[in-house]
Formats: C-alpha cells, structure tokens, sequence
C-alpha cells in the first residue's frame, strides 16, 4: 500500500486506484496512527474495492480479434494486410479493420499509434460537429476548438475561450459526448463549478449526472492500454 508525506497537509486521506489503496497524510503523523486511521475505514475500503473490481474492463490487447469502445459500443479489431495504411469502421458487423503492412501489424506501438490517430481524426469531425449544434442551441461560442489526449479529462475550457476535448470521447456514446460538450460551453460563461454553472448546465442538459457516472464507470475501457517496455 503505496504511502505519501506531504510537509505541509494537515489531514489523511485514503485513495483507490485501479484497485491500489493510496493513502496520503502530513509527514508529522506517525506509522502507526495512520495504520489505524486505515483499519478504521476498512469497510469504506473493501466496497470501493468491490465496485472497482466490477468496472468493466479494457478488453484491448493490440491483436487481431481483440475489442475496444467506439461509439460507446465494442467493435472487434480486426487485422488486413494491405498497403494504404487505413482503418475502416463497420457499423454494421461492428468491426474496425487496420490495414498496413504484415509486420507492423505484429507491432503494438504501431496499432496503438494507429489508432490514436484514427481516433483524434473521427474526433475532430464528430466533436466539431457536435459543438457547432449545441452552440447554435446555447449561444455560448468558443474562440478555439482544439484537442488533446488525457488520462483523466475528457475536456477542458480555458480563460481565453478556448474549449479542448480528448478525441478518446469519440469512443462513448453520443449523449454522453454531447454532456461533455455542453459542460465546456457553459464554462464560458462560469469558470468555475458554482451553483450558477450547475443551473445552466442543467437548463441545456438534462442528465449530466447519468452522463457523470457513465464516464466513471467506463473509464478504463475507454482508454487505449500503453505499451510495456519488454
């Protein structure tokens, strides 16, 4: 059980983490009063363990056959040798199929790096799209639309009127990209979580809570694994 001294934090708190329990506390508290602090919350601790244990899991191994989200529903990756490097989606078979050369598909930094691609390109139609339609309903219009791959956000909005999205998002359904949408135009006008953010957020979207919950619940098959150094 990782375990972090902060100089300066006054308080100790408990953190889990893809199943690994995290605890950071001020470097003055001794071993064994966050030991107890610990046993003191180990029924908090074993139902967050058993929910995360039953999050879905991501499936994607970089190999022919293996499934990964796309539209908020899982497609099977499929590998063809060919030489004009593409990805074709099929919503029919619910399939996406690479084509490029027979040794670079054995190599999972290049289907990785294909992917990433793949996806910021279906982002940068899809999202545009999305936030032209909802800042036609808003009013709210950005001075930027721009993207970036994250580990934790699916979107951000900055002082400058900018709004960036993690083409990732293209992998959920398209209401839950549409909430995301919205949540950053409406931090054009409250920069901030305020009761007056919430209450535009909620006159426009309606469910950002299910949309909320979703995301968390999903989080880690929405991600594209990294590769391990062999």
């Amino acid at each position: 059980m990782p375990f972090e001294a902060f100089p300066k934090r006054r308080t100790v708190s408990l953190q889990v983490k893809s199943g690994q329990i995290v605890v950071n506390a001020p470097s003055y508290i001794h071993l064994s009063d966050i030991e107890q602090f610990v046993v003191g919350r180990a029924s908090w601790l074993k139902s967050v363990l058993q929910k995360q244990a039953q999050l879905p899991s991501n499936k994607m191994t970089y190999k022919n056959g293996s499934a990964l989200l796309f539209g908020g529903i899982w497609h099977d990756l499929l590998f063809n040798v060919g030489s004009d490097n593409s990805i074709v989606h099929d919503a029919t078979t619910h399939t996406l199929t690479l084509i490029g050369p027979s040794q670079s598909l054995k190599n999972p930094n290049y289907i990785r790096r294909r992917l990433l691609a793949f996806f910021k390109q279906e982002a940068e139609t899809l999202i545009a799209q999305r936030l032209n339609y909802w800042i036609e309903r808003s009013g709210l219009t950005p001075t930027k639309l721009s993207f970036k791959f994250y580990k934790n956000r699916w979107g951000c909005c900055y002082q400058s009127g900018e709004v960036r999205f993690n083409p990732l998002l293209v992998s959920a359904p398209l209401e839950v990209i549409d909430c995301v949408v919205i949540h950053e135009l409406c931090h054009l006008k409250h920069m901030n979580h305020s009761a007056k953010f919430w209450a535009l957020n909620k006159k426009i979207c309606g469910h950002c809570d299910e949309t909320k919950n979703w995301l968390r619940h999903n989080h880690e098959a929405l991600q594209l694994p990294t590769i391990k150094e062999q």
